[in-house]
C-alpha cells in the first residue's frame, strides 16, 4: 500500500480498525513511523497471546485513537488523543442533543468499490462463517452503504458540521508514514539480535536443541 501510494505521489497514511470478534473498539491512526511501530507492537501482543483487546487502548505515543460514537459515554474523558468518530448516519443526532463537537471527527466507512464487491464481500463472510449466505448474521457482514464516494459528497453530507471536517483534516495533516523502497533503499531490518552473526549463530542453535523435544 504504502509503495504504491508513493509512486502516485499520494500520502500514506496507516491505522488499524480494533474489534473483538466484530464488535468495533476503535480505530487507531498512526502519525508516523514511530506511530506506526508502537501500533504494531500493540496489535501483535495481543495477536499472538490470542487475548482480547482492552475496552480502552493504553496511551501510544505518536498515535491518534478515533472511538465509534455507538460507544459514547458522557462520563468517559477523551484524552488529549482521542475522539469520538460520528457517521454520516449519526449526525441528526448531534443535531438534536447538540452535543460539544469538539472531540468528533467525521468518520465515513468506505469499504466496497460497489455493490457487486460487496456482495462478493458477504460470499466470502458467508465461508468464514461456514453458514448459508441466507443465514449469514448482520453483524458478521459490513453495510452495503459504505461505498467510495468523491470528497465532494463527504463535504456535502457533513455540510452543517464542517469542524468534523476540520478536526479530520487536522488528524490527517499531521500523519504520515514512509519507507524507502528500490535499490538504493535503506535496509531497515534488524542486522543481528544478540549483537553479531556468531553470537546469533549459536544462540538459534542452542533455540533449537531446546526445542527438539517440544516439537518432535
Amino acid at each position: 500500500f504504502c509503495q504504491a501510494a508513493q509512486k502516485e505521489g499520494i500520502k500514506p497514511i496507516a491505522g488499524v480498525d480494533f474489534r473483538n470478534d466484530n464488535e468495533k473498539l476503535y480505530v487507531i491512526i498512526a502519525h508516523n513511523n514511530e506511530g506506526y511501530f508502537n501500533l504494531n507492537e500493540f496489535l501483535s501482543e495481543h495477536l499472538y497471546k490470542e487475548k482480547d483487546f482492552p475496552e480502552y487502548p493504553p496511551l501510544l505515543e505518536h498515535t491518534t485513537v478515533i472511538f465509534p460514537f455507538t460507544r459514547h459515554d458522557d462520563q468517559l474523558y477523551l484524552k488529549r488523543n482521542q475522539y469520538w468518530g460520528i457517521t454520516p448516519t449519526e449526525l441528526n443526532k448531534i443535531r438534536i442533543i447538540k452535543y460539544d463537537t469538539h472531540k468528533m471527527v467525521a468518520m465515513t466507512c468506505m469499504t466496497f468499490i460497489d455493490k457487486i464487491d460487496f456482495n462478493k464481500h458477504r460470499l466470502l463472510r458467508a465461508i468464514d462463517q461456514n453458514t448459508l449466505l441466507s443465514k449469514l448474521p448482520k453483524n458478521q457482514e459490513g453495510s452495503s452503504k459504505d461505498i467510495f464516494i468523491g470528497y465532494s459528497e463527504i463535504k456535502d453530507q457533513y455540510r452543517d458540521f464542517p469542524e468534523l471536517l476540520n478536526n479530520l483534516e487536522d488528524i490527517l495533516n499531521k500523519s504520515k508514514i514512509e519507507f524507502q523502497f528500490g535499490k538504493n533503499r535503506v535496509n531497515q531490518n534488524q542486522k543481528t539480535y544478540s549483537g553479531s552473526s556468531e553470537e546469533d549463530r549459536k544462540l538459534l542453535k542452542t533455540l533449537c536443541k531446546k526445542g527438539l523435544p517440544k516439537r518432535y
